[in-house]
């Protein structure tokens, strides 16, 4: 009876300590988990604060020069995304978007600012995405800001290729009838109407050239009065 006694206090002591040692793992998995909150919520005020100065101004003022275009920013749960959306028009016959997202690695405590940008159909060169390493603790803006806004100058030269490369604009052409310049049908600066029929022009010289004998230039020949003037 006294060896299963001993036994006993043997077999619960076993079992406080573990017990213990489950109760102090527990208390510090709850420290690390705490630690890692902590540097998590510093990062993303931190990220906030840069992507509020730094990134979120730009796309917005892209987007406001584009009547296609809209802006929208998102918060990830460790980042902090802006994006400029493009929609299809007869001026711009293709779908965009560009993307500046801030985000960072808890456990590393680094960050970096992605660049990403799509373009459909995709018909000419486009730099689709890119990233650099930032630092959250003392933030270089100046150097974030201009970062960011080289990639949305390169994405804007090739956007702008979208309104005036024949590869896109290839069914918006129509021929200047007088000097058979290709115009997009979508520019309207330089029209003239005729017999029903609007006829576009890449210059006001070739227009006021058409208005005074558009049949000349359209059946390629003008009877003469008995005077001899056309």
């Amino acid at each position: 009876m006294e060896q299963m006694d001993t036994f006993a206090v043997r077999l619960d002591r076993r079992l406080e300590e573990a017990q213990a040692a489950l109760a102090a793992r527990a208390r510090d998995d709850e420290q690390l988990m705490q630690e890692r909150l902590d540097a998590h919520e510093r990062l993303a005020a931190a990220a906030e604060a840069v992507h509020g100065r730094c990134v979120r101004p730009a796309l917005e003022a892209l987007a406001r020069r584009f009547p296609n275009a809209i802006a929208a920013h998102y918060r990830t749960p460790c980042g902090f995304v802006s994006e400029c959306r493009f929609a299809h028009t007869a001026r711009y016959p293709a779908a965009a978007k560009v993307g500046l997202a801030l985000e960072w690695d808890p456990a590393a405590e680094h960050a970096w600012l992605q660049y990403t940008a799509e373009l459909v159909p995709l018909l000419v060169p486009l730099e689709s995405g890119d990233r650099s390493e930032v630092t959250l603790d003392a933030p270089a803006e100046e150097e974030i800001r201009g970062w960011a806004e080289a990639k949305l100058l390169a994405f804007v030269d090739t956007y702008l290729l979208v309104a005036s490369s024949p590869q896109y604009q290839i069914g918006n052409l129509r021929t200047d009838p007088v000097c058979g310049m290709q115009v997009p049908k979508w520019s309207a600066e330089h029209t003239h109407e005729w017999s029903g029929r609007t006829y576009q022009f890449c210059s006001s010289l070739c227009r006021d050239v058409f208005a005074a004998s558009p049949a000349l230039f359209l059946t390629g020949r003008v009877e003469l009065r008995p005077d001899g003037q056309a």
